[in-house]
């Protein structure tokens, strides 16, 4: 930090990028021009400090945009993303691969990107919007992600550009941001769709079919027990009958004749 002092006030000057806070970049990213600095450098020193000065003083301004050299060729961030960080309350994985969204999360990431100029100056909604659903554990709420947004501003920005444009990169590679609404809303009904024809298979067809199959194994099984105990039976008929038919013969042979006189 430097520190000056204009019309009698103390101005402290951020000389690290790391100290740039995600809401300053992308005011900055949105407000000011680059290549433009002769008119925009006052604008980007209020963004810088926070305040709201007119400099008159050339020595000032000389100070000033010496102080402010690293900011005035452009803010860039060497490529860094952490593996956790602590919002809200809660430690979050920062996952580098960016999953399917929700209909609600495409819907509000869509309306973000359409109102921007550069990716840069939407960072903190994407990200929040993407978060939110991990962060509370729970369904998507725009509400709740402009809370975490809150948050999300107040944190280094080195921290989340390059994550914040990973996810902006995935979403468009997997054709989330290429999208209108109307294809966005079809290709929803249509997963919904899919998913209740899942469902339906799982919770009907399959256990039908298996109590089916469970009864036709059964019937089955009974059908063999019965004609198995049928041939028992007519197999004990048939002996039965044999010896039976086997003593009358020898019985026969055996009764004594008799006469009468």
């Amino acid at each position: 930090m430097v520190t000056f002092h204009i019309n009698n006030r103390k101005v402290k000057l951020m000389t690290d990028k790391t100290e740039l806070k995600l809401g300053q970049y992308q005011n900055i990213v949105r407000e000011v021009d680059f290549d433009n600095l002769s008119e925009d450098w006052i604008k980007l020193f209020n963004l810088l400090t926070g305040e709201n000065f007119k400099v008159e003083n050339i020595e000032v301004e000389i100070k000033i945009l010496n102080a402010m050299s690293p900011f005035l060729e452009g803010i860039s961030f060497d490529k860094f993303s952490p593996d956790v960080i602590k919002i809200m309350g809660k430690e979050v994985k920062l996952s580098k691969q960016v999953g399917n969204v929700k209909i609600g999360q495409a819907i509000a990431l869509l309306q973000t990107t359409r109102k921007l100029k550069y990716v840069d100056e939407g960072l903190s909604k994407a990200i929040a919007i993407y978060l939110q659903p991990l962060i509370d554990n729970d369904k998507f709420s725009l509400t709740r992600a402009l809370e975490i947004e809150k948050e999300l501003l107040e944190m280094p920005a080195f921290m989340f550009h390059s994550w914040g444009n990973f996810i902006y990169g995935q979403l468009q590679k997997g054709g989330t941001l290429s999208l209108n609404l109307r294809k966005l809303i079809q290709n929803s009904q249509s997963k919904v769709q899919k998913t209740l024809r899942h469902t339906w298979q799982i919770v009907v067809a399959l256990p039908a079919m298996g109590i089916f199959r469970l009864l036709f194994v059964m019937l089955r099984s009974f059908h063999l027990t019965l004609i198995t105990f049928m041939k028992i039976v007519l197999s004990l008929r048939f002996v039965t009958f044999s010896v039976m038919k086997k003593t009358w013969v020898n019985l026969k042979k055996g009764t004594p004749n008799i006469t009468t006189s």
